[in-house]
């Protein structure tokens, strides 16, 4: 064992259980005064205390569990890991507590030692005295309690605080790059679209755009042309979605179906004088965007 850098006096508190799954949760505190070592434990449901004796080193190791050259801080540090040990995922329990006679317990760690290059489990017993808890002391340990609960709220509220940061950050970048999809909707011949709703059973999607007219989802007065059009639609919730682009509302000129969330369609389209462009979306739209650009433009 490594020998404990502590000086005396010792304290270390924490909470632990004895079986999985947990039927009781137990706050223990191991305190070392001038060599004298004292065991205190609290049921964290009905506040019932034990308490060891305070202990010379000699009460509780002899020659079946002696350490070479482990103080008493040694042991303590020692008996303060096994408590805070996790129960997961372990073999054979490092602790055990028993109910003896009286209300009275009995407390016992088990440790793995190296002795002459043979390892052997050597075993440490304590027996703990209930204490007599006055009503204050319960109101007390109860408040404790509550304290520390409000403290783990406290630390997932910053938590939330944070993943509320990012999101607001990625919303900044999404506003940030529609501008920019924006900027180049302007550019001679390129126009951005987007809907977030659909038009009766059809579910043509209702596009915005400024540059374009557009009378119930349906696109009109288009430049005679060559365009190429890219789609992407994004559903509420994964579902099989079709997406039609059809000309005129007759002829269908792309026709796609996923199994996702999202799907994409894209297409280079001649369009003539007076054609009309609508897409169809079969599913619950959450968002759709659409790219025209005109490639090559056509003499009428």
């Amino acid at each position: 064992m490594v020998k404990s850098t502590l000086s005396s006096p010792a304290k270390f508190e924490g909470t632990t259980t004895f079986s999985l799954p947990a039927t009781h949760t137990y706050r223990y505190v191991i305190s070392l005064d001038n060599g004298k070592l004292r065991i205190a434990l609290e049921d964290s449901d009905s506040k019932k205390q034990w308490c060891t004796k305070e202990l010379e080193l000699d009460n509780y190791v002899d020659a079946s569990n002696a350490i070479p050259d482990a103080r008493a801080a040694d042991y303590a540090e020692c008996f303060h890991e096994l408590l805070s040990t996790s129960l997961k995922g372990a073999k054979t329990p490092p602790r055990a507590l028993r109910k003896a006679k009286d209300d009275r317990l009995q407390l016992e760690f088990y440790v793995k030692v190296q002795v002459l290059m043979k390892s052997k489990v050597v075993t440490y017993t304590f027996n703990l005295e209930p204490i007599s808890v006055e009503r204050i002391d319960v109101l007390e340990a109860k408040l404790r309690d509550l304290q520390q609960e409000v403290k783990s709220l406290q630390a997932e509220a910053a938590g939330r605080n944070s993943m509320q940061q990012e999101m607001q950050a990625s919303i900044s970048e999404l506003r940030a790059e529609m501008k920019s999809q924006c900027a180049t909707a302007n550019a001679p011949g390129v126009f951005l679209a987007r809907a977030t709703s659909q038009l009766g059973a059809e579910g043509l999607l209702l596009w915005r755009c400024e540059g374009l007219k557009v009378v119930d989802g349906v696109l009109h007065d288009l430049n005679p042309g060559i365009y190429q059009v890219n789609i992407t639609v994004d559903f509420e919730n994964e579902t099989t979605g079709t997406a039609h682009m059809q000309m005129n509302k007759g002829t269908q000129l792309v026709c796609y179906t996923c199994g996702f969330r999202q799907l994409s369609l894209a297409s280079i389209i001649h369009v003539q004088k007076c054609d009309q462009l609508s897409v169809q979306v079969n599913g619950n739209v959450l968002t759709g965007y659409m790219t025209l650009a005109l490639l090559a433009k056509l003499t009428v």
